[in-house]
């Protein structure tokens, strides 16, 4: 989210929103209502006639309160997605008959104990959305 806020907001933006909101609430319990505050004041501040349509671009909600994946895209490099797509794709496509070789044919030969939290959150998002298929 904060990528995609900086993307949104520009840089310099950024600088002066997490400076104001760290001198602010120093030393103190983050509330996420506080960050939204000072996030929304800032924002009217630097943008006065058009803070909504730039914060529009992000999601805030969705990234907050929502689980599973990203909510949105944040155009990050996507070579960590590889190995979970291709590992979800071949369990897909097992059919009955080849289900024998996959039980013959541990999970820890794909590596998952190397994988992140990201990656078999990923992975099971995959399997499970094509569960329903």
């Amino acid at each position: 989210m904060m990528y995609l806020l900086e993307k949104s907001m520009g840089g310099q933006f950024m600088l002066k929103f997490l400076r104001k909101y760290i001198k602010k609430y120093r030393e103190q319990v983050i509330k996420t209502d506080d960050f939204l505050d000072t996030l929304y004041e800032t924002a009217k501040e630097e943008y006065p006639n058009n803070y909504q349509t730039k914060l529009g671009h992000v999601d805030i909600n969705k990234w907050l309160y929502s689980t599973g994946w990203y909510p949105q895209d944040p155009g990050l490099d996507r070579e960590y997605e590889m190995g979970p797509l291709k590992l979800a794709n071949h369990f897909i496509k097992l059919n009955s008959e080849k289900a024998e070789i996959i039980k013959k044919e541990p999970l820890n030969e794909y590596l998952l104990h190397r994988w992140h939290t990201y990656e078999l959150s990923l992975f099971m998002k995959l399997l499970n959305e094509n569960s329903h298929k």
